[in-house]
């Protein structure tokens, strides 16, 4: 987290095994963590991303007159995705405006993520995730430890979230939120100042799924030349029609699958469903996909080992992420009081086992410290 004079405060673990994780780093952590970690090297990758699909949204007409009914705005979006119209005239409306329009008839009866409150938050209902008519961030940080394909990445920390877990280790943003910046005109500008030194966007969280509008709304003001692949980091509990809004926006999704089962999905993270929807949109999610499976302790062979199944049977060209630093936290000693502890070494030694027999590609994080 950001303090009010500029400087950020930092989460730090070590392990019985010595191992040091500095939670969300930036380059103002890297002295701290060469001082505590001895021999302590930042590799950054130097590998290629898919082309940002964003500058072709925005310069591809969607001329009108638009229809009046949501049905017919989406009919219009689906085939000039499929179908180009070509580029824009000075004044035409674009595809990225398209998308606004219909992201702004969502917002009035919410169905951005699997809850489907139908709220109008336009007009300050609120739903499961609790975020009124404007969106705010709680952070905006150079991340230097996200996965090696897209660090350092401008991390925009969203508040709120559509997932309620125990262990929660952002609870401070997901309960408090209205509080921090407004994702608005005003910020636009630091915030695509920050990019400079970025090689992507990342939307985070909390999650960033029912902030679309206000997200869509900043790429659409973006400097001209900004050229920054946009890295969607979500639990990936959005709604099929949040993916058709982010199809051509999004050229990476880094997402959570964290439970094998609706069974531990309920108990941890009050999800009444949550198997279907996630897989439904790993499927869904067009880009590169880097699936981060977040190994919790107790829960290899309920939820990882399904997981790699099915990710070995569906979406074998995917990369996966291992996430084994699990530090409990939050309401982990009141309600999972399991969770209490971090993955064993035969866990870890176990996931990674089960990702290498299922022939899936690892990617490598950054050395020593915590995504």
């Amino acid at each position: 987290m950001t303090e009010g004079d500029g400087r950020r405060q930092y989460n730090i673990w070590i392990d019985p095994d010595g191992q040091v994780w500095i939670e969300d780093p930036d380059r103002g952590a890297l002295p701290l963590a060469e001082a505590l970690q001895p021999g302590f090297e930042l590799v950054e990758s130097a590998s290629a991303l898919p082309p940002p699909r964003l500058p072709a949204t925005r310069t591809a007409a969607a001329p009108g007159p638009w229809p009046d009914d949501l049905a017919g705005l989406w009919a219009l979006h689906d085939r000039l995705l499929a179908e180009p119209a070509g580029p824009a005239n000075p004044g035409e409306p674009t595809l990225l405006d398209l998308k606004r329009a219909i992201a702004a008839r969502l917002f009035r009866s919410c169905v951005l993520c699997e809850h489907r409150c139908g709220v109008d938050r336009a007009a300050g209902e609120r739903g499961v995730c609790k975020v009124g008519p404007t969106s705010y961030f709680a952070d905006a940080y150079v991340h230097l430890a996200e996965e090696r394909e897209i660090a350092p990445s401008l991390c925009v920390t969203l508040t709120g979230c559509s997932w309620h877990c125990v262990y929660c280790h952002t609870y401070d943003i997901i309960n408090r939120v209205d509080a921090g910046t407004p994702l608005a005109e005003p910020a636009y500008a630091q915030l695509y100042a920050k990019t400079a030194d970025a090689r992507t966007l990342s939307f985070v969280g909390g999650n960033p799924d029912h902030h679309v509008p206000a997200i869509l709304d900043f790429l659409a003001a973006a400097p001209e030349g900004f050229n920054r692949p946009v890295v969607w980091n979500s639990n990936m509990y959005g709604s099929p029609e949040l993916y058709k809004l982010l199809d051509g926006v999004v050229d990476v999704y880094l997402g959570d699958f964290r439970y094998g089962n609706d069974d531990c999905a309920k108990r941890l993270s009050g999800l009444p469903r949550c198997w279907e929807p996630v897989t439904r949109n790993w499927k869904l999610a067009k880009g590169k996909l880097i699936v981060r499976l977040l190994l919790l302790p107790g829960h290899v062979d309920c939820c990882l080992v399904p997981m790699v199944a099915w990710l070995k049977a569906e979406l074998p060209e995917a990369s996966v992420s291992l996430l084994s630093q699990f530090h409990p936290t939050y309401l982990v000693a009141k309600k999972a009081p399991e969770l209490d502890r971090t993955p064993s070494v035969a866990e870890v030694a176990a996931a990674r086992a089960a990702i290498a027999d299922a022939g899936l590609t690892e990617v490598e994080p950054t050395a020593g410290t915590e995504r």
